[in-house]
């Protein structure tokens, strides 16, 4: 879970950082108004992204509310107090 949480959260700051650098593209002949909507444009994606995933995860906590798995917390606890 983890792993895929710090790859989101790296997809969304690497949209992010070349929305910014092409938002500083000069204007030109297709694009008269420049690139600033770029910007606008990656949080969107950024925001439907976050609700796909967010769907996601109430998806699985309803499943997992209807059919809870076996967890051995002997080693949970041990690394969650560790973390």
């Amino acid at each position: 879970a983890d792993a895929f949480h710090m790859l989101f959260d790296c997809t969304a700051l690497a949209i992010g950082l070349w929305a910014s650098v092409v938002a500083q593209w000069p204007a030109s002949e297709r694009f008269t108004y420049g690139f600033g909507r770029v910007k606008v444009l990656s949080g969107f994606i950024n925001g439907v992204f976050l609700l796909f995933i967010g769907s996601f995860v109430l998806l699985e906590a309803f499943q997992r509310l209807l059919a809870p798995p076996d967890i051995k917390s002997d080693k949970l606890l041990v690394v969650s107090v560790l973390g």
